[in-house]
Order: C-alpha cells, then structure tokens, then sequence
C-alpha cells in the first residue's frame, strides 16, 4: 500500500509533466471525455482544454435533435463551445436534423437564433478545416460569406431541407468534392458563378429544378417555385475539372439531356440512380467514352416508358472502358444483348430485377464482382466458372418462379449451388443485400443455400448487409499478369470513394500521430509509476 505522500507525488508527476505530452495522451480519449470530463479534474487540465488546439481537437464530430427545443438549446452551448476550441480542427461533422419533421417556419425564433450562431461558428472555426458535412434542419441554409474563411476546405457535404449556393464558395480553390443533398423537390439554387473551377466531384441530389421563378407567397414573402422537371445548371456543365457526377433521385426531360451530355464527355463517373429518365436514355450518352462507372440503380428504363430498354442497348457498345455498372432496381426481364457481348465489365449489379435467367458470353470473363438475384443463380450457377477472377457474388431478391418455362434452366438445388461456390477458385465473399419484403417468395432451396453458406469452405465470408449500405464502386486496376482485355483502361477516379478522402501525406501524419501519443502514454505510466 502507498502512503498518501506518494499519491501526491503521483499527481504532481501528471501535472507538471510537458504540455505536449499532455495533449498527446488527452488526444487518445473520445471527444466526450476530452472536452466534458477532464476540465473537470483540476485548474491545470481545464487550462490545456480551454482553448483551440491541433493536436486536441482534430475532429469534431457532433449531433442533436434539433425538433426538440431542449436539444436546441445544447447545440447552442455546443456552437458557443465550436468557436472557441475548433479552429485548428481538420475535420467537422454537424447533424443538426429536425428528426425528420417538416421545415420549420422561416419566422421561428428558436431556429433563427441557432441559424444565426450556426453561421457564427463556421466562420470562426474553418480556417484549418479539410472536410465539412452539415446536416441542418432549419427552414433554409445559405451557403454565404460564412465559407469564405475555409480555404483550407477540400471536401463539403450538405443536406438540408432548402438550400441556395451564394458565390462566397467560388473563392475556395482547394475545394474538389461536393455533396449538396435537398429534401426538397427543387433541389439547390445555385447563384451565377458559384462554383469553383477546381471541382472534380459533385454530387447534386436532386439536380436544380428547372425554370426557377421568384413569386410572392401569401404572406408576401418571396418564395421560389419550378417545374417538376430538373437540369443540370450550365456552370456545372462547364467546370473543366469534374470527373464524377452524381444526379440522383431528379426528374429530367429527353431534350435537356440530350443537349447537356455532349458537354461531360470528360466524365469517368455518372449515377442516375432513383431518376426519371423520361423517353429513356439519349442515345448522345454513347459520346461519354471516357465512363468507367455508370449506375441507373432505380430508374424506371425497364416497363418506365416507351424507349428505356432500347436505349440502354443502344450505348452499351460504345462505352469500351465502361468496368462497373449498374442496371439494379429497374424491371429489367431480359439481359440486354450488347451488355452480354461486351468484354470491359468487372462489376456488375443487376439485383432486384425480374431476370429468370442469365447468358453464357464474354462479359463472364473479367467479372470481379457480381450481384444479382437468387432465381438467376440458381438456375445458372454452373456460369460461375466462365468468372475466374469473381471475389465477391451479392444476392438480392430471394423471390422464386418455381414454374419453369421451354427454354430455361430448371430451379437448382442448394446442394448444386453450394458445388459451385466451394469450386470456385476465387471467390472471397458472398453477401446477402437485406431489402424490406426481400424474403416474399423465399423457398426451401434458398433457405438452405444460405444456411450453408458458412459452412462450404474456410475462407469463404458470408456477410448480410443492409441494401442502402451497398454501393456501385469502381474497380481496381488489373494487377499485371492478370487477362488484361479490355478491363481496367483509362483513368477516373473511384465513384464511391471514402469521404472525405484521405491523402498519402494525411495518413502518414495520422500514423505519426498515434505512433506519438502511444509512446507518450508509456512515458506517462513510467513516469508515475513506482519503479520496483
């Protein structure tokens, strides 16, 4: 036993020891404990923790429930707390969401004092700031002069019920990913130049309503209204450096699209997801030639309307470095004839569709990944083994015909399947996509094959995985001595890469870091620590 004495030795070892240290080992503690707990220990620790700091607070990550007036009230003690310790943070993440509710009134006096301290904050604590994601829950969020302090700003996420993009953001030259989300029909407002030419990423959800008109409402506040249909703003379309864009959940006429593709044929990345492509796809598309990943995950091109599956067909064979694609959600009964003839594919989604039945053909061969339903595999299992290089096979829909039609493939056995699989010489990973109603149908075969999954062979992972955690990606490059025909060509960025992406230089600073503040620890243990 020690006597107290010693104790208080110890703590005066722990208080007296270098700012540095401290900050390293106060760094190896969650936020919580680090900015709620430790000031309460003693004068000396609440002094280090009362300012900003680097090393202390590199990032701020925070959430509150902005539909309850108490939960208002803490994001405001957090926004006063924001601007007096995150100016040195790198990485904030705000979600200040009404649950879910309806906007609330412009006039609210609650939201427009944490509007106005919102706004306070950000412009006083994003001079180091390298990623931003905000969701806001107030009636509109403007994006103004506030961003003009985050210079340093490469990745911004935004999700709010309206939303106006002001030129204060054109100023940002290091800013090159993008994410503006609306629940809104009328997606963002974007005012003229207000995107910086270093953009090679964007994601518009959904894209900007088309014909914007300014009208008084019956309070005579101005208000703006549109059509139901999208477009893809004409600054968009000429920023020289954008490379991925997303434009999902939007509603887009034949003619605009038609005009607006010729101007992104630098494009590697496109996604169309849960769109209204009405009159199908133009056949202007087959000009993006530089596509890598293309995702109509959703789109109503299979029984949507006249033209859609035609005009899927149409572009397919002029889209030679196409590696990854999309065609899950969409109706589709039949497998397009140019999609099994082409030679570029590793990824491929045709989930949740009506396919009873998959052809033999050349897209098998440079397969990395696959997902489709069970009925198609079961059927075409034994076509696996034209996929040497499939690492990874997703499974959707569980529904199953049981009738067979001439010309298709009887329902095969679990046991047949679970032959195929444990046969297959690359395979890594098989995954369940998890969708509501998803079980409807589900008969004994596929009740068993996935009992077995776990059990076919060491090595094989066998994961569920909810289906709005599942994404279309871009492949890797072939690694050499690998059958190179047509797979992997050109450049492109991957479609769904992490966000916000972290630099080579980002990640060795990281390592640095925790390879600093674990040798810290230990000097602090020995340093307290009665040598015996």
């Amino acid at each position: 036993m020690h006597d107290g004495n010693e104790g208080s030795r110890r703590a005066a070892s722990l208080l007296h020891l270098p700012t540095a240290l401290h900050e390293a080992i106060f760094s190896g503690l969650d936020l919580q404990t680090r900015a709620g707990v430790l000031p309460l220990v003693c004068s000396t620790f609440r002094r280090l923790l009362s300012g900003p700091s680097a090393c202390l607070w590199p990032d701020i990550v925070f959430d509150a429930d902005t539909s309850q007036l108490h939960e208002r009230a803490r994001a405001l003690d957090f926004l006063n707390w924001l601007r007096r310790h995150a100016q040195h943070s790198r990485t904030v993440e705000l979600d200040l969401w009404n649950g879910g509710q309806p906007p609330p009134p412009a006039e609210d006096p609650s939201f427009q004092l944490l509007g106005e301290r919102l706004t306070e904050a950000l412009a006083t604590t994003l001079q180091s700031c390298e990623f931003l994601r905000l969701r806001w829950g107030g009636p509109v969020l403007v994006v103004g002069d506030w961003v003009s302090a985050a210079t340093c700003l490469t990745c911004l996420a935004l999700s709010t019920h309206n939303l106006r993009v002001g030129r204060p953001l054109a100023a940002l030259t290091s800013l090159v990913h993008l994410e503006l989300s609306t629940v809104e029909d009328l997606g963002p407002v974007f005012e003229p130049g207000c995107l910086p030419a270093s953009l090679s990423r964007l994601c518009c959800v959904p894209a900007p309503a088309e014909d914007l008109e300014a009208v008084l409402d019956e309070q005579g506040d101005v208000v703006l209204v549109g059509g139901a249909r999208c477009a893809i703003p004409d600054q968009v379309l000429a920023l020289p450096r954008l490379a991925y864009l997303d434009v999902s959940e939007s509603i887009f006429s034949h003619a605009h699209l038609a005009a607006a593709l010729p101007r992104l044929r630098r494009l590697t990345s496109l996604a169309f997801d849960k769109c209204d492509l009405l009159g199908g796809v133009p056949r202007e598309m087959a000009q993006l030639t530089a596509l890598r990943v293309l995702s109509f995950d959703g789109c109503g091109l299979y029984g949507g309307g006249p033209g859609g599956e035609e005009s899927v067909c149409a572009v397919l064979p002029s889209l030679a470095r196409l590696v990854s694609l999309s065609i899950s959600n969409c109706r589709m009964a039949h497998f397009p004839p140019p999609l099994a003839a082409t030679t570029s594919l590793q990824h491929l989604y045709i989930e949740f569709n009506r396919l009873r039945v998959l052809p033999p053909g050349p897209f098998w061969r440079q397969l990395r990944v696959l997902s489709i339903d069970w009925e198609p595999l079961l059927r075409c299992h034994t076509l696996l083994a034209q996929a040497p290089h499939l690492h990874k096979l997703a499974l959707g829909c569980q529904s199953i015909n049981p009738h067979g039609e001439p010309g298709l493939p009887p329902v095969g056995e679990a046991a047949a399947l679970c032959d195929s699989l444990r046969a297959h010489p690359a395979l890594q990973q098989v995954l369940l996509i998890a969708r509501p109603g998803g079980a409807h149908g589900t008969t004994f075969a596929v009740m068993e094959a996935m009992l077995s999954l776990r059990s076919i062979r060491p090595g094989l992972e066998a994961l569920p995985i909810q289906h709005d955690t599942f994404f279309v990606e871009e492949p890797a490059p072939l690694v050499e001595g690998e059958d190179g025909e047509g797979g992997g060509e050109g450049g492109g960025e991957q479609a769904h890469a992490q966000f916000p992406p972290q630099p080579a230089a980002a990640q060795a600073q990281a390592a640095a870091q925790a390879a600093a503040a674990a040798q810290a620890l230990a000097a602090a243990v020995a340093a307290v620590v009665p040598q015996h």
